[in-house]
């Protein structure tokens, strides 16, 4: 009994440390409001992955960059897609706000498939530290 307890230790170890891993590397979050309609809609969950750089065309979650101003019970992030990174000429949506040139180091122009969506036609540039994760797949 004793040598089973211990195959049985041995095998479930790695295991629990591969499940832990994946839930510290991994987010599921549900989109809430229609800003990235018609892609995903209110109610989609969608699977992340925490960190790596984001490439232009990626979906991302993001920080809210009005963190103060969020309301009570919202999520702390964002679904937007990349449209610009470092380098980029400025989309001319976004040059009223931003201005016009190329998007500056450090930064991205975000931007929901919605043309009602809040970002950065309405914020301008986005810190690229700002982006928490990029989206992997919907679920559903």
């Amino acid at each position: 009994m004793k040598r089973y307890a211990f195959y049985l230790i041995g095998t479930l170890a790695p295991v629990l440390l591969g499940v832990l891993a994946l839930r510290r590397a991994l987010l599921v979050v549900e989109v809430t409001g229609a800003s990235m309609e018609p892609t995903h809609r209110s109610g989609d969950r969608l699977l992340a992955v925490r960190g790596g750089r984001p490439g232009r065309g990626d979906v991302v979650l993001l920080r809210h960059p009005e963190a103060a101003s969020r309301p009570a019970g919202a999520s702390e992030y964002l679904v937007k897609r990349v449209a610009a990174m470092p380098g980029d000429p400025v989309p001319d949506t976004v040059a009223p706000v931003a201005g016009a040139g190329v998007v500056p180091p450090g930064s991205c122009v975000v931007l929901g498939d919605s043309p009602d969506s809040v970002d950065s036609r309405t914020w301008g540039f986005v810190p690229c530290s700002d982006v928490a994760g990029r989206v992997l797949r919907s679920l559903g």
